[in-house]
């Protein structure tokens, strides 16, 4: 019996518009489960939290930057051990000497100085920890990144201490020196006494200043930790987002206790991207509704956590999603595989029911198949040729603080729409492939990602599992029905349920997901968009009769327009300004000055300070670039850095040289930088009384290398101690700079930026370096 075509049904196509304005509903639902909640007010029972009263918290810290060793940060760190104090908790500062190696003979380094404060429980058998960075960049007020979690963590220890004393002790940990490589945590984590008792973290980042607070990190035994969640009134979180951030090179203080196999859970807002970093990180445009978001998850997973049996690393893993705003669903990973196994029999159930019913065929399926894997390349191709139209035909519109332009969610839109016509379209291939010929394709699809996740995976295995047991009970259902009609309407009603299933399911994660990879990975953006549509595919073949594109065509309109009104609305002014890169070096020994800049073009500000400028090769290491741009300066009145000889011992016959020196800024800057050679290689011993270890780089390595490079930063005011091993008789030559976070006094002072310009995030950025070269 021949197989109506679709183009000649009664009623589907009605049913399957209707469908798909479900579909859209449904996108629309999941998107708006983003928003966070309404903030308490500041009068607020003192047992919940209330982002107004944090908020004052924010306002106290973020008035300036406030990186190591500079006056704003040892005052945010006063009011820190002042607020816990005030709570009645054993409060102390930990100041840590903290070393990284970043490679052959380079060294970076850091003095912090954590806040740490401890509520005992009544049965003191272990503690979880709540922490925050309190430190931030130098050219941002951090007020999201990391004000917010400092405040939010204060405002749940007082919440804590309001309540009931808790099981368990409660350690508040806000550390310094995150922004640097997560110092702080780590000299906590090597040094503390506390640091063995801890049994769960609990981590508050942020990395923007808006949007719902996620938990998007766990660290291994998650399932406890994560049903603590289930408590809150708006848990958001997605075992998705461990899959990926860990795959990204992103850390936090969190990645230090997940590397020792501890339990926790780590939360951040990631909304409004350009202010992380930058001077937009502002209290004036941080959104108090995530900040109550973030604080109230916290607060409920910490009075959880500390009520209970504390987790251990080995207690399990979990899979977790919110299938509705609101509604946490956890449940063990080692559920995912019998789970796979449940869906894939009843994918074979609905694949059987279509070819007995004859509604699809063997070689139709396999042609769905191919539509849907026509549709994600599709897809991907139009987020490819989207990025690359920004930078071929846009790039004056990415000096912003991270390369991005200004109106990430228009664009995202934008990339939706045009993902969704690019599915569309694709969905109008094959003209003899009937509807339930690409719905069974799509269950291969989504039975195909569910088999690789669920082994690869696991935590992302979720979003296929779902959605194609979904699909294949639709397909069951729609199988049945008059055998005239190769859909009719109740298979597009059944396939449209499914549809809205998915997208529902996938609309918030993936939008997150949009926001958290950026623009730049728009091809797998684009994917992610065109996943969920795989089960819409079948509705919009039979929304189009006679297999015209018109429904691609408007759709992909649509998403041009947005996709120009997100060009023009990402113009530069006050409240999205351009960014550029300015600073300023001193060679003490000839009394010489240049600015320096590594934009590749110069706006009217920094072009008229760097007039006549020449590219040249960077002063010294750590610009990543091979040529920026230098002019001459003025020489200011600035005392150099100075390095010491402190002992010089001659050992073993060919007088081996074991040399200790100390390094400081007599002007009181917070960061050094030597830059150490020999003609022979030399060995860097210790660092702030801290041996240097280092991975061999192969066999026959004994730790000599060609160059020593020492970064420091939170340099004491008696300086930074360091011991070198050099072999014979050999001088040591060092070129020795200091950085302090703002440009020099300079006479007439140098003009402020005009409105719509600001500093870029770079560490280098309007700061003033005074170097000296010493031989020793």
């Amino acid at each position: 019996m021949a197989v109506r075509e679709p183009d000649r049904e009664r009623g589907a196509p009605f049913v399957a518009l209707t469908g798909l304005a479900a579909v859209a509903a449904a996108a629309t639902v999941g998107l708006l489960g983003l928003r966070p909640p309404e903030p308490l007010p500041a009068t607020a029972p003192p047992e919940l939290f209330s982002a107004e009263r944090a908020r004052l918290h924010v306002e106290r810290l973020a008035g300036s930057p406030r990186p190591g060793g500079t006056p704003a940060h040892t005052a945010a760190r006063a009011y820190l051990v002042g607020q816990l104090e005030s709570l009645g908790l054993e409060t102390e500062v930990q100041s840590a000497h903290v070393l990284r190696s970043r490679g052959r003979g380079h060294v970076l380094g850091a003095r912090v100085e954590n806040v740490v404060a401890r509520l005992a429980g009544s049965a003191s058998d272990g503690a979880v920890l709540l922490m925050a960075h309190y430190d931030s960049r130098p050219r941002t007020p951090g007020a999201g990144d990391d004000a917010a979690g400092t405040a939010a963590a204060l405002e749940v220890a007082r919440a804590v201490v309001a309540g009931p004393p808790p099981r368990h002790d409660l350690i508040v940990l806000l550390t310094d020196g995150e922004e640097l490589g997560l110092m702080g945590a780590q000299g906590f984590a090597d040094e503390h006494r506390w640091a063995d008792e801890v049994a769960v973290v609990v981590n508050l980042e942020a990395r923007g200043n808006a949007g719902p607070a996620n938990m998007f990190e766990t660290g291994p035994g998650n399932l406890a930790p994560v049903r603590s969640l289930r408590a809150s009134g708006r848990p958001f979180a997605s075992s998705l987002g461990y899959e990926v951030y860990r795959r990204m090179p992103n850390d936090t203080d969190f990645t230090v206790f997940r590397r020792r196999g501890q339990p926790g859970l780590n939360f951040a807002f990631i909304n409004g991207h350009p202010a992380y970093h930058s001077m937009l990180d502002t209290t004036e445009r941080l959104s108090t509704r995530s900040l109550q978001h973030l604080g109230e998850q916290a607060l409920v997973v910490v009075r959880g956590l500390a009520e209970r049996d504390l987790p251990s690393a080995d207690g399990g893993d979990g899979i977790f999603f919110n299938p509705l705003p609101g509604w946490l669903v956890v449940y063990p990973a080692r559920w995912a595989p019998p789970l796979l196994g449940g869906v894939a029999a009843l994918a074979a159930i609905a694949l059987l029911a279509l070819l007995r019913a004859r509604r699809a065929s063997l070689a139709g399926v396999l042609g769905g198949l191919g539509v849907s894997l026509l549709a994600l390349v599709a897809s991907a191709l139009t987020g490819f040729v989207l990025w690359w139209a920004i930078g071929r035909f846009f790039a004056g519109l990415l000096s912003t603080p991270h390369r991005l332009p200004y109106g990430t969610p228009l664009f995202g839109a934008a990339l939706a729409l045009l993902t969704l016509a690019a599915c569309t379209w694709a969905a109008t291939r094959g003209p003899r492939l009937t509807p339930f010929d690409l719905a069974g394709g799509a269950l291969l699809a989504w039975l195909g990602l569910a088999a690789a996740t669920t082994f690869l995976m696991p935590g992302a295995s979720y979003l296929f599992l779902w959605p194609g047991a979904a699909l294949a009970l639709a397909l069951v259902v729609g199988a049945g029905g008059d055998a005239d009609s190769a859909l009719g309407p109740r298979g597009a009603a059944a396939l449209a349920v499914a549809a809205t299933a998915a997208v529902l399911l996938h609309a918030p994660v993936t939008a997150l997901v949009v926001v958290a990879l950026t623009l730049r990975l728009s091809p797998a953006l684009a994917l992610l968009v065109a996943i969920p549509l795989l089960s819409a595919l079948p509705l919009a073949r039979a929304a189009q009769p006679g297999r015209r594109a018109w429904l691609a065509l408007a759709v992909g309109a649509a998403g041009l327009a947005i996709w120009a009104a997100a060009v023009a609305g990402a113009r530069y002014g006050p409240d999205q300004p351009r960014t550029d890169h300015l600073f300023y070096l001193l060679d003490a020994e000839e009394g010489m000055a240049s600015w320096w800049s590594f934009d590749d073009e110069l706006d009217d500000w920094s072009g008229a300070l760097l007039a006549g400028a020449q590219r040249e090769e960077p002063p010294f290491g750590g610009f990543g670039r091979d040529r920026m741009m230098r002019a001459p300066a003025p020489p200011a009145d600035l005392l150099a850095p100075r390095l010491e000889v402190l002992s010089d011992i001659r050992s073993g016959s060919a007088s081996d040289r074991t040399i200790e020196a100390r390094v400081r800024s007599p002007r009181g800057a917070p960061a050094v930088r030597i830059e150490a050679e020999s003609s022979v290689p030399i060995r860097l011993a210790s660092v702030a009384g801290r041996p240097v270890e280092r991975e061999p780089a192969g066999e026959g390595d004994d730790g000599f290398d060609d160059r020593i490079t020492i970064e420091y930063y939170g340099v004491p005011p008696e300086g930074v101690r360091f011991v070198l091993e050099v072999p014979g008789r050999w001088p040591v030559e060092a070129l020795v700079i200091d950085q302090s976070y703002d440009l020099p006094p300079l006479d007439p002072p140098v003009p402020p930026r005009p409105s719509g310009l600001m500093p870029g995030i770079s560490w280098r950025t309007d700061s003033t370096f005074v170097a000296k070269t010493v031989f020793f």
